[in-house]
């Protein structure tokens, strides 16, 4: 089998961690947890890949904490009496790298230029579903309402 990186990029292959992974998904069964418990040793494949460093990591996983936790914050708008939405969006690239900042989702929706960046990170977003769930079948009218979307 072949492998690539999708989104990201890692320093080692995508096949090499393609077969530590069909190795784990055949032995102990492919989970994060039995990921990161084979690259322990420095000769693992993709021991490099993780932070070793427990005071760094230790602050990554709380910055991690905390951009799930302002990822989940929701508002409600009374006047509109509809679903909560969420309240605060990053429209920087580096969100994912705990980089990035949050803005509140009533200022993105007020500023034309930044309600045009969500927008294209909502198709953005769009096309990575598309692409993930491509092989079923039964999504074929939701891609296609993508698709009108995405081309405008």
């Amino acid at each position: 089998m072949i492998y690539k990186w999708k989104n990201f990029s890692y320093k080692t292959s995508a096949n090499v961690a393609g077969e530590v992974c069909e190795e784990l998904d055949r032995t102990v069964g492919l989970t994060p947890e039995n990921l990161v418990n084979a690259s322990r040793p420095e000769d693992a494949p993709l021991h490099s890949e993780f932070e070793w460093d427990d005071k760094v990591a230790a602050e990554e996983f709380r910055r991690t904490q905390a951009r799930q936790m302002i990822c989940n914050l929701s508002i409600v708008i009374e006047e509109e009496k509809t679903e909560p939405v969420r309240a605060f969006f990053s429209l920087q690239n580096g969100f994912r790298k705990n980089t990035g900042t949050y803005e509140s989702t009533i200022v993105i929706l007020g500023d034309n230029e930044k309600r045009k960046k969500l927008f294209d990170n909502a198709k953005r977003d769009m096309e990575a579903f598309k692409n993930k769930y491509q092989m079923l079948t039964e999504l074929a009218d939701v891609f296609a309402a993508m698709d009108a979307i995405v081309t405008r």
